[in-house]
């Protein structure tokens, strides 16, 4: 049975594998020497070459105080690295080092209210030394932080605080003045329900008005009606306008054409009486609405300006008293122990851990760049032998 083209393919890459594999083990003292070489260099890189790392922790309890000093967390963990007190460290344990060259061995992180603070050295003592100092130091250092600006705030509040006390001075004397000139709005509301009283007044006289002036235009109507009847010519009638009442009037019937007459006239002049009194009703009724709006306006008016009086009063006072309860903050907190109230250590370096170099990882990457290097130099020497073969 023939094979076909994969199954060739397939056979070529089998002995391939297994030449090399054959290759690799004639040549095996070669990849020996050279990997445990590599082991050789590797132990005297990790072993002696290397310096050890010890790393040391301590945890502090921190409480920010954002609404006072603006301190947050993050401003705690930059003062734990800051240069001044990194300094006062080195100078307290006798180190040589720089505050840069310290500053990059210290590892500053939070959890939640915790600050871890890390410092990784050579020698664990002094880990431990520096951890615990660090920590130790930190707790009076931000007290004199905090005293520090805590002064310099009262000092600008101080003077914010001045201001407001003025400008609250100005609305209250403002604000006083205003009452003293206006000691009360109750009389225009005392005015005003007198007006509406009489405005109500003169609306029931102008229904009154109308109802007369409704029957003397009935009684015209009946009148003019008689005289008609008996062929009286009454000149200059007055119009009615077909706004009359159905009455009827029997002692109109009885009169004569001189009493018709005269009952005209009465009837007319009481007519233009009653009209005459209702354009003055309805003129009077006018007036007091105007009177009614004027005092409305007033009085809105004055109630706009004591409000906006006593709005800037109670502004300028809200601003003040805001003020003096921060100058109260700020004074408690440059006479407290800042440090103590707000940090509490939680843990601090006992041991140092030592971290590096790891000697397991090293020979583990020694052995495995010795094998990799010994077959590398297994098939290069084999490349040239076949090379220089072929040449001769």
């Amino acid at each position: 049975m023939e094979k076909t083209g994969n199954d060739q393919v397939i056979d070529q890459q089998e002995i391939s594998l297994i030449g090399i594999i054959k290759k690799l083990w004639d040549k095996k003292w070669i990849i020996a020497i050279v990997t445990v070489s590599c082991i050789l260099l590797g132990s005297i890189y990790t072993f002696v070459l290397l310096k050890d790392t010890y790393q040391s922790e301590s945890t502090i309890l921190a409480e920010a105080d954002e609404e006072v000093l603006g301190f947050t967390l993050e401003d705690y963990k930059q003062q734990l690295k800051s240069q001044e007190l990194i300094d006062t460290i080195i100078k307290s344990l006798g180190m040589s080092m720089s505050p840069d060259e310290l500053n990059e061995k210290i590892d500053v992180s939070s959890t939640d209210a915790n600050i871890q603070v890390v410092v990784r050295l050579s020698d664990p003592e002094t880990s431990i030394s520096v951890t615990n100092a660090l920590v130790e130091n930190f707790i009076p250092y931000m007290t004199e932080i905090a005293q520090e600006k805590s002064e310099s705030e009262i000092e600008a509040i101080s003077v914010k605080a001045e201001a407001a006390k003025s400008k609250l001075l100005n609305q209250s004397d403002a604000l006083n003045d205003y009452i003293t000139k206006h000691p009360s709005s109750s009389y225009l509301d005392l005015e005003i329900e007198t007006l509406k009283s009489r405005a109500a007044q003169y609306q029931t006289e102008l229904v009154d008005t109308d109802k007369d002036i409704l029957v003397y235009k009935s009684m015209l109507a009946a009148l003019y009606d008689r005289a008609d009847d008996i062929g009286l010519n009454i000149k200059n009638k007055i119009s009615l306008e077909d706004d009359t009442i159905d009455a009827t009037y029997p002692a109109y019937s009885k009169l004569d054409s001189a009493s018709l007459r005269k009952e005209i006239t009465n009837t007319e002049t009481a007519l233009s009486k009653a009209n005459a009194e209702k354009e003055a009703i309805a003129v009077a009724i006018e007036d007091t609405q105007n009177l009614i709006n004027e005092k409305q306006s007033e009085q809105a008016s004055a109630e706009y300006e004591y409000n906006y009086l006593d709005n800037n009063y109670h502004t300028a006072l809200n601003s003040y008293l805001t003020y003096q309860q921060r100058l109260m903050d700020l004074r408690d907190r440059a006479s407290s122990d800042y440090g103590e109230t707000h940090f509490t250590i939680i843990s601090k370096a006992v041991t140092s851990t030592a971290i590096k170099p790891n000697h397991v990882k090293n020979l583990a990457v020694a052995l495995l760049i010795g094998l990799l290097l010994g077959a590398a130099i297994v098939y290069i020497r084999d490349y040239f032998q076949k090379f220089f073969k072929k040449k001769q």
